[in-house]
C-alpha cells in the first residue's frame, strides 16, 4: 500500500492547485483523505517490520524521529516555496514529493528482506 497511497496523495497534491472551486478542492480533499486511509500505520508498521532484534527500541525511537522531522518539513517546504514562488507551486512541489516518495518505495522496499520468522 506505500506506492498507491503515496501516489494517490501526490496526485491530489497536484490537483488543488487546478481547482478552481469548491468542489473541485473537495475532491482533492477527498481524494487526499482515501491515499491517507490506505497508508494508515504504514511508516510505524516498517519500522517495527525491519527493525532489528538488538536494540529494537533505539532504532524505533530513530525510525519516529526521522518521521517526525519528515512531517515537520513538509509544511516548512510549502512555506519556503509559497514565499519564493507561490501558493500553488508550494503545493504542487509537496506534491512532486508524493512521487519522489512512491519512487523511493518502489526501489527500496522489494529489496528489504523480511526478517522476522513468525
Amino acid at each position: 500500500m506505500a506506492i498507491p497511497s503515496t501516489l494517490i496523495m501526490g496526485t491530489a497534491m497536484l490537483l488543488i492547485p487546478l481547482s478552481t472551486g469548491f468542489a473541485g478542492l473537495l475532491l482533492a480533499s477527498l481524494l487526499i483523505g482515501f491515499g491517507n486511509g490506505i497508508s494508515s500505520g504504514l511508516n510505524m508498521t516498517l519500522g517495527a517490520d525491519f527493525s532489528p532484534d538488538n536494540g529494537r527500541g533505539q532504532f524505533l525511537g530513530i525510525w519516529r524521529f526521522m518521521a517526525d522531522a519528515g512531517a515537520t518539513g513538509g509544511p516548512v517546504l510549502l512555506s519556503g516555496v509559497t514565499a519564493v514562488a507561490s501558493l500553488g507551486a508550494g503545493v504542487a512541489a509537496t506534491g512532486v514529493l508524493g512521487f519522489a516518495a512512491a519512487a523511493v518505495f518502489a526501489v527500496t522496499i522489494p529489496r528489504l528482506k523480511h526478517r522476522r520468522n513468525y
